[in-house]
C-alpha cells in the first residue's frame, strides 16, 4: 500500500503540493519497505522541505525512517540533507559518514554528494551567485574523483536537478560570469559521468541539459552543437521521439539566436510535429511551456538573457 502511494506521489505531487505534503505525512514509516525509501525520502525533502519551507518537518519524517537492510545509499544522502537543512548538524555528519561507508568512497566525496543533494533543493530559489559559488567546488571534486562508482551517479543526478532548478529561477543571473561558468561546467560534468556510467539515453539527455544552459546564456553555437550531438546519439542508437522533440526545440532556439530564421522555423516545425504525437497531457503541457516564444519565431536574432 505504501509503495503504491509513494509511486502515485512521484507522478502527481506537483499538481497539489499541499495535498502531497499531507499524503506524505500520512504514510506510516513502519509501512515503508526498502524499495520505497529512495523515492519517499526525496519526496519528503522536495515537497515538505524545499516547496513547503519546512525543513524541520522533513528532518523529523526522515529521522523516523526504519533502518531497513538493503536500502539504497541515496536514502542516507537524503537524510543527511534533511538533517543539515533542518538544523541538526551532528545527525547530518553522522549520516554523511554512513554514506561514505555505504558508497565505499572517502569523506570528501560523501560530503560533496550531500552538498549537491542540498543544492538541488536550493538552486531554484536561492541567490544564483551563492549557488554557483557552492556548486563550482563540488563539480571540481567530482571531476577529480576516479571514474565510475555510485557516488558519481548520485552526483550527476543532483547536478542535473540543481541546474534544472537554476534554469527555472525567476532571476538566474545569466550575465554573471561566475554563474555562467559554474553552470556550463556542471552540465558538461554530467555528460562526462554518463559517458562512463550511464546509458546512451542518459548521455543524450546530458546533451539536452548542455543545450538548455547554453541557450539560457546566449551561447547559441554551443547550444546548437549540444543539441545536434544529442540528436545524433538518438539516431545512432534507436528511437526516442520525446527527447528528440525537446532537442529540436533547443536547436531551433539556438538557430534563432544565430539569426538563421528559416532554419529555426523549419527545426521548430519538426519539433512541434513530434510533440503532436505525445499521448500524455502533462508532457505536452511541459513541451508547450518550453516552446514559449518559439511558437511565433521571426527572422530577427534573439538576444542573450541579462537577468
Amino acid at each position: 500500500m505504501a509503495l503504491a502511494e509513494v509511486s502515485a506521489l512521484m507522478q502527481d505531487h506537483d499538481a497539489d503540493l499541499v495535498g502531497a505534503a499531507a499524503r506524505l505525512r500520512a504514510i506510516a514509516p513502519s509501512a515503508l519497505e526498502a524499495d520505497d525509501l529512495a523515492s519517499y525520502s526525496w519526496l519528503v525533502n522536495h515537497v515538505i522541505g524545499e516547496k513547503g519551507h519546512d525543513w524541520p518537518g522533513a528532518r523529523a519524517l526522515l529521522e523516523a525512517l526504519p533502518a531497513l537492510a538493503g536500502q539504497p545509499p541515496v536514502v542516507l544522502r537524503n537524510r543527511a540533507v534533511a538533517f543539515a537543512m533542518g538544523g541538526a548538524a551532528l545527525q547530518a555528519w553522522q549520516a554523511e559518514g554512513e554514506l561514505a561507508q555505504a558508497l565505499a568512497c572517502g569523506p570528501t566525496l560523501a560530503a560533496t554528494a550531500v552538498r549537491l543533494g542540498a543544492l538541488q533543493h536550493l538552486a531554484g530559489s536561492a541567490d544564483p551567485r551563492l549557488v554557483a559559488t557552492s556548486l563550482a567546488p563540488c563539480v571540481q571534486a567530482i571531476e577529480a574523483a576516479p571514474a565510475g562508482g555510485p557516488v558519481l551517479v548520485m552526483a550527476a543526478r543532483a547536478i542535473n536537478n540543481a541546474i534544472s532548478g537554476w534554469l527555472e529561477h525567476p532571476q538566474p543571473a545569466t550575465a554573471d560570469p561566475a554563474v555562467a561558468a559554474a553552470m556550463t561546467r556542471a552540465a558538461r560534468c554530467c555528460k562526462t559521468i554518463w559517458q562512463h556510467a550511464g546509458t546512451w539515453i542518459q548521455v543524450e539527455r546530458a546533451d539536452y541539459l548542455i543545450a538548455l544552459v547554453a541557450n539560457a546564456l546566449g551561447d547559441w553555437e554551443a547550444a546548437a552543437r549540444a543539441a545536434r550531438d544529442g540528436i545524433r546519439m538518438i539516431e545512432a542508437n534507436g528511437s526516442e521521439d520525446v527527447d528528440r522533440a525537446f532537442l529540436l526545440l533547443e536547436l531551433a532556439r539556438a538557430r534563432h539566436g544565430m539569426g538563421e530564421g528559416e532554419a529555426a522555423r523549419t527545426t521548430r516545425d519538426a519539433s512541434f510535429s513530434l510533440a503532436e504525437r505525445f499521448d500524455e497531457p502533462g508532457l505536452r503541457e511541459w513541451f508547450d511551456r518550453k516552446a514559449g516564444a518559439l511558437a511565433a519565431l521571426t527572422s530577427a536574432p534573439a538576444s542573450a538573457s541579462t537577468a
